[in-house]
């Protein structure tokens, strides 16, 4: 799967074990661990919290350029101060950046033009999905709508929680 552009896809906190540093630091292990066994060329990221940015951050670590898909320039907005103060620190590590639409947020809507925007320029798509309706299950359905290889993370997420943590 090398020299491969992956997108990503996944929960946010509330699915994935929180918003504490700890539970963020898990994240990010997960992430670098999933990485370093996909070895992409290169990752798109939605930079949603929770997995997105789990990812962002890994990318850092490991000197993976990533590509930051963002819905719009207010996708920060709602965020609590420290969860802004953490999506400000990770883009300017982006390769680029991308927002689906132009100018402040639209609506929600605006997410799935971001998600097809990523399965669209994306090889493969690897999703920490538990099945669950969502934004991430509207992004699952798109790549499969579309024929992505879909690489579901959700069981290796478990198994590291339950043998790595």
């Amino acid at each position: 799967m090398a020299d491969k552009i992956m997108a990503v896809t996944g929960h946010r906190p509330e699915k994935v074990g929180g918003y504490s540093d700890e539970a963020s630091k898990r994240l990010t292990t997960f992430a670098e661990e999933m990485l370093k066994f996909y070895k992409p060329e290169a990752v798109i990221t939605g930079m949603a919290l929770g997995w997105d940015q789990a990812v962002a951050q890994a990318c850092i670590n490991l000197k993976i350029p990533f590509l930051a898909y963002c819905p719009c320039k207010e996708q920060d907005r709602k965020w609590f101060p420290e969860s802004r103060e953490m999506y400000r620190y990770l883009i300017p590590f982006a390769k680029e950046v991308f927002y689906a639409v132009p100018g402040t947020y639209p609506g929600a809507w605006c997410m799935q033009v971001r998600n097809e925007m990523m399965v669209d320029d994306s090889d493969y798509l690897a999703a920490l999905y538990d099945g669950s309706p969502g934004g991430t299950a509207n992004c699952v359905a798109y790549a499969q709508q579309m024929g992505k290889e879909i690489k579901q993370l959700w069981d290796p997420w478990q198994w590291f929680l339950a043998n790595r943590c």
